[in-house]
């Protein structure tokens, strides 16, 4: 079963299996991990690990997250929120992209990361949704930022709901006004921009950092790992709404666009965790002190 990262409206059940029997699974699959490492460890004259629970409760552990996003939870007594860890400079928007922001009011921004793809058959969904969204005039610009097209998976037009035939190499070769899609776009001085109006993403720890900071309403559309948990936490902040890479609609895509657009709420609830991640992002400044902290107690016990 698929564990919630909060299990506060869950049935006793599901709490058990989330809770209990799911960590247990976990531990019971890495053991051959543990007997490689402490065989390792036993090679090198260094002592085994042991008890998981001992070792954390004597480990310092610095987290990329912060209170107000964050689910309580039990944590290890010397775990540190230190986020969000963001630099003090990013780059500048290019000529382009700041004429195209200056000439379109509505724009949502697209980037769905380098590390993992979505299908052709998402990508065309995701095409033609930008094209209907600009069409039904719900927004009137949309930058995507991506690495990856392979055009000839994608079909050769896009029909939209209207029976208009758009030419999908049109889109790709920034032929068509409203769209303007690149491989290397300054993320954080797109969402910064006043005329950004929503940012649809894939739920990384850095994007949804970044949307925040810059209260910027997500959706957010999860392909893998801890990019799922971050979207319900997203969710649950009242500033982002949820897709499914394995149901992807054009018409549902298109309605919570409209409500992130129009539903005061969501950029309400923006702002609000804008105020917590610009605070807690001085935090990154403690966590650098802990570190070097734990390094100069190694020294005074005799560790080079």
């Amino acid at each position: 079963m698929d564990c919630r990262v909060n299990m506060e409206n869950e049935s006793l059940y599901n709490r058990f299996i989330c809770a209990i029997v799911q960590p247990l699974r976990f531990i019971w699959h890495l053991r051959n991990f543990f007997n490689a490492i402490n065989y390792e460890r036993s090679e090198i004259g260094v002592s085994k690990n042991g008890d998981i629970k001992e070792r954390l409760a004597n480990t310092l552990i610095l987290v990329d997250s912060f209170i107000g996003f964050e689910v309580s939870f039990a944590w290890p007594p010397l775990l540190q929120e230190t986020g969000p860890i963001l630099p003090d400079i990013f780059p500048n928007l290019t000529s382009d992209l700041k004429l195209f922001l200056s000439t379109h009011s509505r724009v949502m921004y697209i980037s769905l990361g380098t590390s993992v793809y979505l299908t052709p058959e998402n990508s065309a969904i995701l095409l033609k949704s930008a094209l209907e969204l600009i069409n039904q005039n719900i927004l009137d610009g949309i930058i995507w930022a991506t690495v990856r097209f392979n055009e000839s998976e994608l079909p050769s037009t896009l029909t939209l709901s209207t029976g208009d035939v758009i030419p999908t190499l049109k889109l790709l070769n920034n032929l068509y006004p409203h769209i303007y899609i690149t491989k290397f776009a300054p993320q954080f001085a797109i969402l910064s921009h006043e005329n950004t109006k929503v940012y649809l993403g894939q739920g990384g720890v850095g994007s949804s950092h970044e949307s925040m900071y810059t209260a910027t309403p997500m959706l957010v559309l999860p392909i893998a790992h801890y990019q799922l948990a971050n979207a319900e936490k997203l969710e649950l902040t009242g500033m982002a709404l949820k897709l499914s890479k394995f149901d992807l609609k054009v018409d549902d895509i298109k309605s919570k666009v409209e409500r992130l657009m129009n539903e005061k709420s969501f950029k309400m609830n923006a702002n609000r965790m804008q105020v917590l991640a610009k605070f807690n992002s001085k935090r990154k400044y403690r966590g650098a002190d802990l570190i070097e902290m734990m390094l100069n107690l190694a020294k005074c016990e005799g560790y080079e």
